[in-house]
């Protein structure tokens, strides 16, 4: 990655881009703040600064618990998003272990 992880809002963001890519996935920028993803035949649909996205043409909140969550641009140009919605939306499980350690398996065992 060209850009480190950041923690905003007491979530990990990173590039949309690495996460969506190393599962699969294609990542698609329609300027000036639509990025599009599509996975196995999910699309998501995500904008600049509004706290929800579409997966498969339905409205959802990136973090339901945090209405701040947004995805942001962070230099040099990458559009930044939580870890957790990006890859539980495109199928992967989540594990947060403290103090700072994320496991991502891909598939969700579970679905």
């Amino acid at each position: 990655m060209d850009t480190a992880p950041v923690i905003v809002e007491s979530r990990t963001f990173l590039p949309i881009r690495f996460v969506a890519q190393e599962l699969g996935a294609t990542v698609d920028w329609f300027p000036p703040d639509k990025v599009e993803i599509n996975h196995m035949g999910n699309k998501i649909e995500l904008w600049i600064g509004k706290n929800s996205a579409s997966v498969n043409g339905s409205f959802i909140l990136i973090d339901p618990a945090n209405p701040n969550v947004a995805p942001f641009i962070q230099p040099p140009g990458r559009t930044m998003m939580p870890l957790r919605f990006i890859s539980e939306n495109l199928g992967a499980k989540v594990d947060w272990l403290p103090p700072q350690e994320a496991r991502i398996t891909y598939p969700d065992p579970g679905l």
